[in-house]
């Protein structure tokens, strides 16, 4: 069956009609063959403000840290030998 929220999956069993005296081998249990489905409740926001810690403030600018540039090491170049 398909709902608003999605797919539910009934199982269904086919039985003998209703016996009282179980004779027949029919239920002894009347059962109804109404199936009654319900809308949904309306969610209710919670009265308490969710806590706060592991969210990410998007509107924010993120806080820029500098980082130290590393200088190249200076080596001494000497003229090449002769040969």
């Amino acid at each position: 069956i398909q709902l608003k929220q999605g797919v539910l999956g009934i199982k269904v069993k086919i039985m003998m009609p209703y016996d009282p005296t179980g004779k027949e081998g029919g239920s002894t249990v009347k059962q109804s063959d109404v199936v009654t489905v319900y809308e949904p409740k309306e969610e209710t926001a919670l009265s308490v403000p969710p806590k706060t810690g592991y969210a990410q403030n998007i509107q924010q600018q993120p806080e820029q840290v500098q980082v130290p540039q590393q200088q190249a090491p200076v080596v001494a170049q000497q003229p090449l030998p002769v040969q």
